[in-house]
């Protein structure tokens, strides 16, 4: 008779499916859709996982309140990731290579953070809560200075609003009236990069930055177009660029990495569950990833990059 299983686990038939890559098919492949539609279907099964490990987090029964906040930020990281993994898969489907590159910027953000909390210890996480209230902490000295100039009086938006901030430091554990708006003691993400193993990665996710905040190279790449018959004269397009496969795959390698890291930090029944899973997933991403530079290296078509700015193209 088999052991009782914790609610928190997954049954049997309860995971997500299997996403097989199929080798022979990517190896001699044509174009750009047999890797788009392995790579959908990693991010997927990603996303899906994550959130069964999320479900199967369950809060510190004993600890100090500090440490209890801790383990809930790391579960709010996940959860995070997880949404915005769905918001990607869906956007995949709907071939919006635009929002692609931005959501795979805040995955990955979150991701980073996640893994370099998870490499340290508390102080890191009151860095890391010290810099999420930097903002807020201006914002409870603007409400102040308001309040002294009107004598006292405090408009109802603004009380709403303090009663917000109030709630949101004392969850904290941090006095509003301390907290620093200076230094925190949180890296960049430069230095956060370091704990998942890919200080140099930086840089290829400045594109998804360059989503964020719409920077030049967003603009051309996604927004103009080469007009006529004036050489060089940029137009105006509307229509969404082809989704690509390396947003996914980068989400599918680094993220799954994380939460296996994550999964053994929950506890040894967690991780006996997960670990093995989310390993396998970045390693057939990996694969993927590693036959479509195959593939891109082989073709007499230009490389993803200028792809990104011609209509049409692979759909899921």
């Amino acid at each position: 008779m088999s052991e009782p299983r914790s609610p928190q686990i997954p049954g049997p038939g309860e995971w997500p499916t299997w996403t097989l890559i199929e080798r022979e098919l990517l190896e001699v492949a044509r174009e750009e859709r047999p890797f788009l539609e392995a790579a959908a279907g990693l991010v997927t099964e990603f996303g899906e996982l994550a959130a069964l490990l999320v479900r199967a987090w369950t809060p510190p029964r004993e600890g100090a309140r500090a440490s209890a906040r801790d383990e809930a930020i790391l579960c709010a990281l996940a959860v995070r990731i997880v949404k915005l993994t769905r918001r990607l898969v869906a956007e995949t489907y709907e071939g919006r290579a635009e929002l692609q590159l931005l959501l795979d910027r805040e995955i990955f953000v979150s991701a980073s953070a996640m893994a370099y909390l998870l490499r340290g210890s508390g102080e890191r996480f009151e860095a890391f809560v010290r810099d999420s209230l930097r903002a807020d902490r201006g914002v409870w000295r603007h409400l102040d200075g308001n309040r002294e100039m009107r004598d006292g009086e405090t408009l109802p938006m603004e009380q709403r609003m303090r009663d917000r901030l109030a709630r949101s430091f004392e969850i904290a554990g941090v006095d509003p009236e301390e907290a620093d708006e200076e230094a925190s003691g949180w890296p960049s993400l430069d230095e956060q990069l370091a704990a998942i193993g890919e200080p140099s990665a930086h840089r290829m996710h400045q594109l998804g930055a360059d989503s964020i905040h719409g920077l030049w190279n967003e603009l051309h790449t996604h927004h103009l177009r080469a007009g006529e018959p004036e050489a060089g004269a940029l137009e105006p397009r509307l229509e969404w660029t082809a989704a690509q496969v390396q947003p996914l795959t980068a989400v599918a390698i680094q993220a799954s990495r994380v939460m296996a890291a994550w999964s053994r930090r929950i506890g040894h029944e967690a991780a006996e569950a997960f670990r093995d899973k989310f390993l396998d997933l970045a390693g057939r991403a990996a694969l993927v990833d590693r036959f479509h530079e195959e593939y891109l290296a082989r073709s007499s078509r230009p490389g993803m990059d200028e792809l990104a700015g011609e209509p049409g193209g692979a759909e899921v």
